[in-house]
């Protein structure tokens, strides 16, 4: 009976492996797809998922919901995305002027929306002269919003 155990053991284990490595060789082929334009389309929807994980933390954190630690810390963490975001969509090869002007736009919504990231992060901590925690979150879901419209607008370039 021991013997069962382990072969079932085994095939699990396989299962395990082949369903990660289908997943692995799936992600690879979806982040490759639609060239420039479809870089761009994931990088937009990326920051508009991080606009909408701030937008969220200071709901809750307006609402008294969440601490100032936590909201902090989800701010924090979408710097350090939307940094990431920029830096991969200013490296970007261009090919033609129609890349290079969607390049130039997804930039520029980047840019809004470290902005708007950063007066959340000055709203939670108080900053003199910062919006409140509700305007930040009015403004973060502004830009997610713009981001989402952006980045369906490009899904249909490519």
């Amino acid at each position: 009976m021991p013997d069962v155990d382990i072969t079932r053991t085994h095939r699990a284990g396989f299962g395990v492996a082949a369903i990660a490595l289908v997943c692995g060789l799936l992600s690879g082929c979806v982040s490759t797809s639609g060239g420039v334009l479809g870089d761009l389309t994931r990088s937009a929807e990326s920051a508009a998922s991080d606009l909408e994980s701030v937008s969220l933390a200071l709901s809750l954190y307006s609402e008294a919901r969440s601490t100032r630690a936590l909201t902090g810390t989800a701010i924090d963490d979408a710097v350090t995305d939307l940094g990431t975001q920029q830096q991969t969509v200013s490296t970007l090869t261009v090919d033609d002027a129609r890349e290079r002007r969607a390049r130039a736009h997804t930039l520029s919504l980047l840019d809004s929306a470290l902005d708007a990231v950063i007066r959340a992060k000055e709203a939670v901590d108080r900053v003199s002269g910062a919006p409140s925690a509700p305007a930040a979150h009015d403004q973060t879901k502004g830009v997610a919003d713009r981001l989402q419209s952006w980045s369906t607008r490009l899904e249909k370039l490519w």
